[in-house]
C-alpha cells in the first residue's frame, strides 16, 4: 500500500513474528497455571505442598526456585535447580539460610514487608553485591547463575508467611516480564494456601489423633488371658475417625469384650467414639446382655439424635476354672471376629449379626454363643485393617484367616498384632483408622 514504510512495527513479518511468541507465551503460562491447578494443594502434607510448587516451577517456568517459609519455628527453605549438578550445593545453601535470620536480601525483605511481588529484569553483580550482605548467600547464587528474577510473597490470610523466589540464569532464558510477574504471584498464593490448609489439617489430625488415643483404654491384667492392641489413625487423611477396642473386667467375674467403628473422620467422630464406648460399658458393667446392650445403645443414640452410625461387637467372655471358656456376642454391622483355634484352624464368628448402631429402629437383636478353647486366640479389628480402595473387604478377611493359620502356634498376642500390620498394611499405610484386639486365652 502506497505511503506504508515497510519497516513499520505494527503491522508486517516483525509484528506478526512478535504477536505468534506472545501468544506462545500466553499459552505456556496458562498451561503452568493448569499445571498448578492439578498439583499444588493435592497433598495433605505442608513439606508436599512447597515440593508440589516447585516441581511446578522448574524448569518450565524458572531455571531455579527457592521458596521459603519463615513463619514456622524453624524456617524452611527448598531450592531446586533445573541442573541436577547444583543438588548438593543448594542443600548446603539452604542449611545455611535457616541457621541464619535475618540474612535475607533487601529485595525480599521489602517483599515480605509489602507483601507486593517484585520483578528485577536484569541482575548485574553490582546489584547483587548491594542486596545480599551474607557473603555466603551471595557467592552461592553467583555460582547458580541470576540473570532475572521475580520475588513473591506466600501470602495467605492477611499474613505473609515466607517468599518464592523464581530465576532465569542465562541468555537461553528470555527476562522476566511483568505477565510472568502475575503467574509467579498466583502460584506462590496458591502454594501459601495450600500449605496453611495443610498445616490447618496436620494441627486438627494431631488434635483428633490426641482425642482418639486419650479415650482408648489402657489394657490392664486379665488373669487366665493374654492381650494386645494397636490403633493406627489413617495416614492419608487430615483427620481420623471413631475407631475403638475395649476389654473389660466386670463385676459378675465376666469380660466385657468390644470393638467398634463410629462412621467419619473428624473431631465429631473421635467424640462420638468417646460416647458411645462410655456408654456401652455402662451397661456392660450393669450386667446387660450383649444383644440387649447394642439394643440400648441403639435407642440411646436414635433418642439422643447423635447422628452418627456406628459398627460394633460387643460380647461377654466367661473363663473356665479348667480353662477355656466361652463367648456370647452380638454383631451390629461390624466385620466378624476370627477365632484362631489351638490347631491353627480358624473360624469365623458370624452370627448374631444385625444392623449398625444408629439406623432405623431393629426389631430385635440376637446373642451368639461361641465355645472359646485353652489355648484359643480371639482377632477383633475394624474395616481398615481388611478393606480399601484395591482390596474387597471378603478378600481381606481371607487374607487375615491365611496369616492366623501359618503362624507359629506360640506366638504371643503382641507378636500376632505386628504380624498381622506387617502382611495387611505393609509400612502401615492405610486409607481408614485401623483398631486391632487381639485377645488369647491361657493354654491348659
Amino acid at each position: 500500500m502506497e505511503g506504508l514504510a515497510e519497516d513499520d512495527d505494527t503491522i508486517g513479518p516483525s509484528a506478526l513474528v512478535r504477536a505468534r511468541r506472545d501468544i506462545a507465551d500466553a499459552q505456556r503460562r496458562l498451561q503452568l497455571l493448569t499445571a498448578a491447578t492439578r498439583s499444588i494443594g493435592s497433598g495433605l502434607d505442608p513439606a508436599e505442598s512447597i515440593e508440589q510448587m516447585i516441581q511446578v516451577a522448574v524448569p518450565d517456568f524458572a531455571d531455579w526456585c527457592l521458596l521459603a517459609v519463615i513463619d514456622a519455628a524453624t524456617p524452611i527453605f527448598r531450592l531446586l535447580h533445573r541442573d541436577p549438578r547444583h543438588s548438593p550445593a543448594a542443600e548446603v545453601l539452604c542449611r545455611h539460610l535457616a541457621g541464619i535470620r535475618g540474612a535475607a536480601s533487601r529485595s525480599v525483605r521489602q517483599v515480605l514487608a509489602e507483601g507486593q511481588p517484585t520483578l528485577i529484569p536484569e541482575v548485574t553483580d553490582e546489584l547483587l553485591d548491594h542486596q545480599v550482605a551474607d557473603p555466603v548467600v551471595r557467592q552461592a547464587y553467583r555460582d547458580f547463575g541470576m540473570r532475572s528474577v521475580i520475588i513473591a510473597p506466600l501470602w495467605v490470610r492477611g499474613r505473609v508467611i515466607g517468599n518464592a523466589s523464581f530465576v532465569r540464569v542465562d541468555s537461553r532464558s528470555a527476562v522476566y516480564t511483568d505477565a510472568d510477574m502475575l503467574v509467579a504471584a498466583e502460584l506462590a498464593q496458591r502454594t501459601a494456601l495450600a500449605l496453611d490448609n495443610a498445616r490447618l489439617l496436620a494441627r486438627e489430625r494431631a488434635a483428633a489423633e490426641t482425642l482418639q488415643r486419650s479415650l482408648l483404654p489402657e489394657l490392664s491384667d486379665v488373669p487366665g488371658l493374654r492381650v494386645a492392641a494397636r490403633y493406627l489413625p489413617a495416614n492419608n487423611h487430615a483427620q481420623v475417625g471413631g475407631d475403638w477396642y475395649d476389654v473389660l473386667p466386670l463385676p459378675d467375674g465376666d469380660i466385657g469384650v468390644a470393638i467398634g467403628d463410629v462412621m467419619g473422620h473428624d473431631l465429631e467422630a473421635a467424640a462420638a467414639m468417646g460416647q458411645l464406648r462410655s456408654v456401652l460399658r455402662a451397661f456392660a458393667w450393669d450386667g446387660a446382655a450383649p444383644a440387649l446392650a447394642l439394643s440400648r445403645l441403639d435407642h440411646l443414640v436414635s433418642g439422643l439424635d447423635m447422628g452418627r452410625l456406628a459398627t460394633t461387637v460387643y460380647g461377654r467372655l466367661r473363663l473356665r476354672p479348667g480353662g477355656g471358656g466361652h463367648l456370647e456376642y452380638a454383631n451390629a454391622g461390624h466385620p466378624a471376629p476370627v477365632l484362631r483355634l489351638p490347631t491353627g484352624a480358624t473360624e469365623l464368628l458370624e452370627d448374631a449379626h444385625a444392623p449398625m448402631i444408629g439406623l432405623p429402629a431393629v426389631s430385635e437383636r440376637s446373642t451368639a454363643r461361641v465355645a472359646i478353647p485353652a489355648g484359643a486366640t480371639l482377632v477383633l479389628y475394624t474395616d481398615g485393617l481388611v478393606e480399601d480402595r484395591l482390596r474387597p473387604a471378603d478378600r481381606g478377611i481371607d487374607q487375615l484367616r491365611r496369616i492366623l493359620e501359618t503362624a507359629p502356634t506360640d506366638c504371643q498376642p503382641n507378636e500376632l498384632c505386628d504380624l498381622i500390620l506387617d502382611r495387611l498394611r505393609p509400612g502401615q499405610h492405610s486409607d481408614d483408622d485401623i483398631a486391632l484386639l487381639v485377645i488369647q486365652l491361657d493354654p491348659p
